[in-house]
C-alpha cells in the first residue's frame, strides 16, 4: 500500500513534510481525515461519520496500527509515526527509523 493510497489528496510535498494537513481544500470540497494513533477495541475507530440531529460529517479514517511500516519509512516526514505502524518488532522499527534519519543529511 502506498502513501498515495492512504493520503490520496495530500501533495507529495505535504507527505514529505509529514502530512500535517488534516483538512484540505482540493477539488472543491473538504477532506476530513481522522488518524488514530493507538490501537483500540472501541467500535468508534471503525466509524467513518458523525451524525447529530441536524448535521452529518463523513471522514476518512486511518488506523496507524493497520498500516505497513514501509509506508512510513519511505517518507522522511512520516518517520516519527513508523513506530505506531503494523509491526511485530518495535525495536527493529526504531533502529530503522534512526538509520533513515542519519541518511537524511544536512539541507543547508
Amino acid at each position: 500500500m502506498s502513501a498515495r493510497r492512504i493520503f490520496p489528496l495530500i501533495s507529495n510535498r505535504e507527505l514529505t513534510c509529514g502530512g500535517r494537513a488534516l483538512f484540505l481544500l482540493k477539488y472543491n470540497y473538504y477532506l476530513l481525515l481522522v488518524v488514530y494513533l493507538k490501537k483500540s477495541n472501541s467500535p468508534l475507530v471503525y466509524a467513518d461519520n458523525f451524525t447529530t440531529r441536524n448535521v452529518r460529517h463523513g471522514f476518512e479514517v486511518i488506523r496507524l496500527w493497520e498500516q505497513p511500516t514501509e509506508l512510513f519509512l519511505d517518507k522522511p516526514g512520516l518517520l516519527p509515526l513508523a513506530i505506531l505502524s503494523k509491526t511485530d518488532n518495535q525495536r527493529q522499527v526504531l533502529d530503522r527509523v534512526s538509520q533513515k534519519i542519519e541518511e537524511i543529511g544536512d539541507r543547508t
